[in-house]
C-alpha cells in the first residue's frame, strides 16, 4: 500500500516521512490539475484530513472526491463529514481517539477487497443543475 500526497504539505511531516524512511508515503508537490484528476482516478480510495473544530465543515475536497465515485477515508474527529460518509456508505472515519482500531479494521477492508462503496448514492443533490433546477422551481 502506497499513500501519495500532492500539493503543499508542512516541511515538519517532511522531515519525518524522510527521517524514519516512509517508503510507503510519496510526496509529489504541486501538480497539473488533469494529472491530480487521472492519479485520482486510477487509486482504490481518497483520503480527506480535517483539522479539529472543521469536522463538520464540507470543502470543495470533499465534493470533488464525491464526484469520484471513490470511497473516502476520512481522518478527522467524529462530525457531520464521517457521519455522512459512515451513514451513506461513501467512506470511512478514522478518528485520533480510536485511531488504532479504526485503522486496523481499514487495513483488514482494504486486504480482503471489502472496501464498500454505495455506487447507487444520488449526487444530485450536490450537482450545479439540478440545484439551479430546483431554485428556479420556487420563482415558478
Amino acid at each position: 500500500m502506497n499513500f501519495h500526497f500532492y500539493g503543499q504539505i508542512d516541511s515538519k511531516l517532511e522531515k519525518t516521512i524522510q527521517a524514519y524512511a516512509l517508503n510507503c508515503i510519496k510526496l509529489h508537490g504541486f501538480q497539473k490539475l488533469e494529472v491530480v484528476r487521472q492519479k485520482m482516478a486510477s487509486a482504490d480510495f481518497c483520503m480527506m484530513f480535517t483539522t479539529p473544530h472543521h469536522e463538520s465543515n464540507f470543502n470543495t475536497k470533499f465534493y470533488e472526491y464525491l464526484a469520484m465515485r471513490k470511497p473516502i477515508i476520512h481522518f478527522s474527529n467524529d462530525g457531520e463529514i464521517s457521519d455522512f460518509l459512515v451513514s451513506n456508505q461513501l467512506g470511512y472515519a478514522i478518528r485520533p481517539l480510536t485511531f488504532n482500531e479504526d485503522f486496523k479494521d481499514l487495513l483488514k477492508k482494504i486486504v480482503n477487497k471489502d472496501l464498500n462503496y454505495n455506487q447507487d448514492y444520488n449526487l444530485n443533490e450536490f450537482d450545479i443543475k439540478y440545484l439551479t433546477q430546483e431554485i428556479e422551481k420556487l420563482f415558478i
